[in-house]
């Protein structure tokens, strides 16, 4: 047996996965044979297992997306070319002190190091012959699905959503994955219809960050900008991809940078940043801690749980979580480095922008109104260190309960906890879960209702929707957005 909090087998039993209802024997597909997303939620909540139930789908049917229609499937990689001057020939080679003090050290010292990375940038005497040498840097991805004029004239950029990955496993995020996604109530498809050219930006490497993904999304942004045909660009943003796509068209604006961008839409983007709960942080962390190393910790059952552990904390660690996440481990600095960054280029484009939230106007409502323990487990001695102890994860009202669009974090910890119970030295003494606030209202629209940035808010659901739910009139208000401001 082994204690696993967030066990990779049955992620996909929860409901996070839009994934979980597919099968070989009931698969209904739209014209372009993409199947349709009934589950009209973009998953936050991933896992290896994910990826893997749909590899064979995507293999099959990675192909089928554009096979009946007149369009075609295109994919660029997005790069930018880099280029660096390199001496090849000096006149007067010097620094043999350094050399020689750097052969000296230990082989692991920092020390050594140090004098080698000194020794390769000291003066060798003139430089008699130069070279220049190119390199590139890989930013992602884009997926590029003409309409049926099979002309590049219309594109609408849709820039990925951050998903959290619960394993060690890193998540493919295929263009066939990201089109179903996108295509609830036939949005993907009725733009092609519509004529615009949809393009899928995929980062590659969701990890890495605000700026750094920006900074990809202008790579294309600029490319498209050299395409004669092109009219206008729309750039749409998906929670993370919201806050992306608005650094990035800032940053061109304030730099002078071309480009040819005529409207931007955020959708549930965390602006001002995310609530995970800090509780159910804290206590992974005091988990993992007390794992014992020795003894048990030699043997697979304890060395399981603890490789599953550190994972998740991992997670909590990259760039990205550091920059979105309001209590992050790591406290605020990444988070307010790149929103003060974004500050003084101007805060925001001035293309005309349309916010869309999953956060009510003001329905608060999403658990209980004072603290709640929604976790109470104990881990015996047998397998920790230090004997036995106790881990409560409680609500934060505050953070948890306004307006917003929702995770529901606290019931997966909980039911993870439960499952796992069975047979292992662990008790759970409560066990139960409420949604929580994930992107506020607020947050979504870059300050509140009553200011904000945006050009418009789409009309506000009457009740908090889970986190990326995208439903038809979300769908529509898009459709109805471009086709008043794309030309």
């Amino acid at each position: 047996m082994k204690i696993s909090l967030f066990k990779k087998q049955s992620i996909t039993a929860l409901s996070f996965s839009i994934f979980a209802s597919l099968s070989a024997s009931a698969v209904q597909t739209n014209e372009l044979r993409v199947e349709a997303n009934k589950n009209n939620t973009i998953p936050f909540f991933v896992s290896a297992k994910d990826t893997k139930s749909v590899s064979s789908l995507n293999a099959s049917n990675s192909s089928k997306i554009t096979k009946s229609y007149s369009g075609s499937h295109e994919v660029w990689p997005v790069q930018k070319k880099n280029s660096r001057e390199r001496c090849v020939r000096w006149e007067d080679f010097r620094a043999p002190n350094m050399n020689s003090t750097a052969k000296s050290l230990s082989v692991n010292s920092t020390a050594k190091t140090n004098a080698l990375n000194d020794l390769a940038r000291a003066p060798q005497g003139e430089c008699v012959e130069w070279e220049t040498y190119y390199y590139y840097t890989n930013y992602g991805t884009a997926d590029v699905f003409k309409s049926s004029d099979g002309i590049l004239d219309k594109p609408v950029v849709v820039v990925q959503p951050y998903q959290f990955s619960v394993d060690d496993s890193p998540v493919e995020y295929s263009a066939y994955q990201f089109y179903s996604q996108i295509n609830t109530s036939g949005l993907a498809d009725d733009m092609i219809r519509d004529g615009y050219d949809v393009i899928l930006f995929r980062y590659a490497n969701v990890e890495n960050g605000i700026v750094a993904n920006a900074n990809g999304l202008q790579v294309l942004l600029e490319k498209l900008n050299t395409i004669s045909s092109i009219s206008s660009t729309s750039v749409v943003g998906l929670s993370m991809g919201g806050v992306v796509a608005r650094y990035a068209l800032t940053k061109m604006e304030y730099t002078g940078t071309p480009n040819n961008v005529s409207t931007y839409i955020s959708f549930d983007a965390p602006h001002l940043g995310a609530n995970f709960p800090k509780s159910i942080m804290d206590n992974l962390k005091r988990l993992e801690s007390k794992i014992d190393v020795f003894g048990c910790g030699l043997t697979n059952t304890c060395q399981n749980p603890r490789n599953d552990l550190r994972a998740i904390l991992k997670r909590f660690d990259t760039q990205t979580f550091k920059d979105l996440i309001i209590d992050a481990p790591s406290g605020s600095s990444d988070r307010l480095a790149w929103q003060s960054s974004l500050a003084n280029m101007g805060n925001f484009p001035s293309v005309p922008s349309l916010a869309l939230t999953n956060g009510s106007h003001n329905h608060t409502t999403q658990g209980y109104p004072t603290t709640k323990m929604t976790t109470d487990f104990k881990l015996h001695r047998p397998w920790y260190l230090g004997g036995s102890k106790t881990f409560k994860i409680y609500t934060t009202p505050y953070k948890d309960n306004v307006a917003g669009g929702y995770l529901n974090s606290y019931q997966l910890a909980s039911d993870k906890l439960v499952e796992e119970a069975n047979g292992t030295p662990l008790t759970v003494f409560v066990a139960s879960g409420q949604n929580h606030s994930f992107v506020s209202t607020n947050s979504a629209l870059a300050g509140s209702p009553n200011n904000t940035p945006f050009t418009l808010v789409a009309e506000y659901p009457a009740t908090n929707e889970m986190h990326m739910t995208l439903t038809s009139s979300k769908a529509d208000a898009i459709k109805d957005w471009l086709k008043q401001h794309q030309y």
